[in-house]
């Protein structure tokens, strides 16, 4: 298998990251990107920022509901309206985000791999 650079790639061939990875090189000329390398380097870092902006939104959203005590549906486990999720919750939850993305963004295995 060859990967979007012409080389061989790694036995497991990570195929989803080829084949952007091919799109990409298509797709980079048009940006004003003719060097491969800063091509693939860029979608590499737009996935990671886009892993990290998940992982923020997903940790947001299930640390709202463990404060909250929702069911998902607006409905709190006590019948009530669930919508007790105060500011400070909201905030917290936030910030809980960003953090665990932060660690996440910077940790050494992300920046090795």
């Amino acid at each position: 298998m060859l990967d979007a650079a012409g080389g061989v790639a790694h036995p497991p061939g990570y195929p989803l990251w080829l084949l952007l990875a091919k799109g990409a090189l298509g797709f980079a000329p048009s940006l004003g990107v003719a060097d491969k390398a800063r091509a693939l380097n860029l979608l590499s870092s737009a996935l990671s920022s886009c892993s990290a902006g998940l992982l923020a939104s997903t940790v947001r959203a299930l640390a709202t509901h463990a404060f909250v005590g929702g069911n998902g549906n607006g409905v709190g486990n006590d019948g009530s309206g669930g919508s007790g999720c105060g500011r400070a919750t909201r905030i917290a939850a936030l910030w809980g985000g960003v953090l665990a993305a932060g660690l996440y963004a910077f940790s050494a295995g992300v920046w090795e791999f």
